[in-house]
């Protein structure tokens, strides 16, 4: 059973429809969109049992009714292994209809393919380069698959350094983009036709599995396309990551996410369940994995937990310190701040001002 401390209530944060921070008004509108689907029944959820088969899910503990942008979500920590996932998921007509027309509006700068998506991809891809060059296998790499590619910008420094890539994922006018620059990519699923099973020797999977509805499944599937003796880096959000933003870690919770955190330990395990040899790991969660030669795929339903066993507590520990660190301080939230203000401007007669230096001014301190 997990430990409270006395002057903690959870849920930290109430399904208020209120966003945590400062955003746009196209967001909001996108946000409110996916909320009023929520409330009216358009979008219908399943239960989401943990990877772990956990047999008293009644024991999770609830620690958020809504995500970082104030959409419905329940967040716990598993009772059994402390995985942090959301407790109720989508069915798969809801998610194709959020992904098809809300996730960008909400989760991206802009929506439209352009530099500066596909820079920040490239950037991304250039550090994974690295990271196989500091394993010293990048010589034993000549193909590069990115699933999920978006634009392909993470594939650019492999192509530089003449690797044949390619990629998929969905979204047409993003893989014309990368197609124009030469990166082979394809709409949609992996196509067994375009890309046969044992013909990748680098499989990329960079935050894509907290999206996956059966992790296990999903990722036997993507296994298939390795060579033989070949690798598979995934990266995916890490509990236990160096804090890249500064309200953390509520960033991490997203409607988008089934399993908004993962930690170390428990993809140490989740991959050798899945018959594959662990030969890089960081707690950012990036893992680099071989897959043997001979490789049998693995008959997996759970992943186990006995090993994990304290970490229920440790990592509900460590996400309430978070928030008592960076989220409890009301008075340096920056919403709060940014009404404070509006009331100040109000005062002093000045409000227009700020309307026009902030043209959502108005929206985000409503």
């Amino acid at each position: 059973m997990f430990q409270i401390p006395k002057n903690i209530q959870l849920p930290l944060y109430k399904n208020d429809g209120k966003p945590l921070f400062i955003f746009k008004r196209t967001i909001k509108e996108a946000v409110d969109r996916v909320n009023f689907k929520i409330s009216s029944g358009f979008y219908k959820h399943i239960l989401n049992n943990c990877l772990c088969g956990n047999a008293h899910p009644e024991e999770d503990v609830l620690i958020s009714e809504k995500d970082m942008w104030g959409i419905a979500l329940d967040s716990v920590v598993c009772s059994k292994c402390g995985l942090i996932r959301s407790k109720w998921v989508p069915d798969n007509s809801a998610l194709a209809d959020f992904y098809e027309t809300e996730y960008k509006k909400i989760y991206y700068d802009t929506i439209e393919p352009g530099e500066y998506l596909y820079n920040s991809q490239k950037i991304r891809g250039a550090s994974f380069l690295k990271l196989i060059e500091d394993q010293g296998i990048l010589e034993n790499v000549n193909t590069v698959f990115d699933y999920g590619c978006g634009m392909g910008g993470a594939l650019e420094p492999f192509l530089l350094k003449h690797k044949r890539v390619s990629g998929c994922d969905y979204g047409q006018e993003y893989i014309d983009y990368g197609n124009q620059r030469n990166l082979n990519l394809y709409h949609g699923e992996i196509d067994l036709k375009k890309t046969p099973k044992d013909s990748q020797d680098l499989v990329m999977v960079s935050h894509v599995m907290e999206h996956f509805t059966d992790p296990i499944h999903s990722m036997k599937e993507i296994i298939e396309i390795v060579a033989p003796g070949k690798f598979l880096l995934v990266e995916v959000p890490g509990l236990y990551a160096d804090k890249p933003y500064k309200y953390y870690p509520v960033w991490h919770l997203q409607k988008g996410h089934i399993y908004n955190f993962f930690y170390k330990d428990f993809l140490i395990e989740f991959f050798s369940a899945l018959g594959l040899e662990v030969i890089y790991s960081n707690e950012r969660c990036t893992f680099i994995c071989r897959k043997p030669v001979g490789y049998v795929n693995p008959q997996v339903k759970f992943i186990d937990a006995e090993k994990l066993k304290h970490y229920p507590q440790k990592n509900l520990d460590y996400f309430l310190d978070s928030y008592r660190r960076f989220d409890e301080r009301k008075w340096k939230h920056p919403v709060r701040i940014a009404r404070q203000i509006m009331k100040l401007a109000d005062f002093f007669r000045m409000r227009f001002i700020l309307n026009v230096v902030i043209k959502e001014s108005k929206e985000w301190t409503s």
